[in-house]
C-alpha cells in the first residue's frame, strides 16, 4: 500500500520561494538587456549565472518534496522522493514510536521548509532519525530498526500503524 503524506503547507511554500527566485533571474536578465556594456552588466551577468544552480538545486528538492511517498508490503517499508528510495525489510523493525514521545537532542540539519523536511536529528534515546516527512516531529512517526530509525509522515497514520501491524 502507498501512503502519502500532506503536502499541502510544503507544495505553497516551495512554490512560493521557487517562483521568487525565478521571478528575480526575470529582473536580472530584463536589467542586463537595458544595460550598455560595462562593469555594472558584468556583474548583473555574473549574478544570473550564479543563480542558476541555486534555481536548480531548490527545482531538485521541489521535486524530491512533490514525489514523497511511503510504500508498505509484506516485504518492506520503502520511502521514496525523486531519485531515492529508502528499502527498510519489515523484519528489521524494532517498533514505531510516536514523534510526540520523543525528545529533540541536537536540532535538524538537512533541507527544510514549511511543510518539508528532510535531514536528520538527534533525539534522546534513539539517537540518530533519519527524517523524511512534512510534519515536524511531534506529528511524525519514527520507525526505529536495529541500525537506524527514520521520521515519516503519512496521512492517515492510525491506519498506516494498523496496517504495519
Amino acid at each position: 500500500m502507498v501512503w502519502k503524506p500532506t503536502k499541502v503547507l510544503g507544495a505553497i511554500v516551495g512554490l512560493i520561494i521557487l517562483l521568487t527566485m525565478v521571478g528575480v533571474d526575470v529582473f536580472l536578465v530584463d536589467n542586463m538587456l537595458h544595460q550598455g556594456i560595462g562593469l555594472n552588466l558584468f556583474f548583473t551577468a555574473m549574478l544570473f549565472i550564479l543563480s542558476l544552480p541555486i534555481i536548480a538545486v531548490w527545482l531538485y528538492w521541489y521535486v524530491g518534496f512533490l514525489t514523497l511517498r511511503y510504500h508498505m508490503d509484506r516485504n518492506a517499508l520503502t520511502i521514496s522522493s525523486a531519485t531515492e528510495r529508502q528499502i527498510i525489510p519489515l523484519q528489521t523493525i524494532q517498533s514505531i514510536v510516536p514523534g510526540a514521545e520523543l525528545t529533540v537532542a541536537q536540532n535538524f540539519r538537512g533541507v527544510g521548509w514549511p511543510g518539508y523536511l528532510k535531514g536528520s536529528l538527534r533525539v534522546k534515546r534513539l539517537g540518530m532519525v533519519q527524517v523524511h516527512s512534512t510534519e515536524p516531529l511531534e506529528r511524525q512517526l519514527v520507525v526505529v530498526t536495529d541500525s537506524e530509525s527514520y521520521g515519516i509522515s503519512p496521512m492517515r497514520q492510525q491506519q498506516f500503524l494498523d496496517d504495519f501491524a
